[in-house]
């Protein structure tokens, strides 16, 4: 992925990545509104962007991710709004990035799930939206603030 097409996927996919984050954490639950917000950007702007091959590779890449969480779904792993956000988010990941985006994923989940804990427990912090759902829910994160933050990180990286 070129440092310009990143950049351009950056400036169109920050809000749609914001809300998820905000409606993650204050309601748990990430609007569909905001996963087809995404197909439309990338189905608007990837003919511009992208080589046709690559397009495809993206779209059976997505594909992909969401037939696997959609199983993990069924197990009651995953909600269904991380699954069909994960796998529209992954249509701006170039496949040859997985690696370094899924690792990435990895620890930015860790680091935004002890953050959500060390606020949930600091009545001061947590006071500052106190009727969040993510702080009333047990045994449960936002997952969408990591899939976002993920996203967002990532086309960073890419547009320096």
């Amino acid at each position: 992925m070129s440092a310009a097409t990143a950049q351009i996927y950056l400036a169109l996919t920050l809000i749609p990545c914001l809300i998820t984050m905000w409606k993650d954490l204050s309601q748990m639950r990430i609007p569909n509104l905001v996963s087809i917000a995404m197909i439309v950007i990338f189905a608007v702007t990837a003919p511009f962007l992208l080589e046709w091959s690559e397009i495809l590779r993206q779209v059976l890449f997505a594909v992909g991710l969401f037939v696997i969480l959609f199983i993990f779904y069924l197990t009651g792993a995953v909600s269904a709004g991380d699954v069909k956000f994960a796998s529209t988010m992954v249509l701006f990941v170039d496949l040859g990035d997985a690696t370094f985006f899924f690792r990435n994923l990895g620890l930015i989940a860790l680091a935004g799930l002890l953050a959500h804990i060390i606020v949930k427990n600091i009545p001061a912090l947590r006071n500052l939206a106190p009727e969040w759902q993510s702080w009333k829910v047990k045994g449960v994160f936002p997952y969408g603030l990591a899939l976002s933050a993920s996203l967002i990180f990532y086309l960073i990286t890419r547009s320096i």
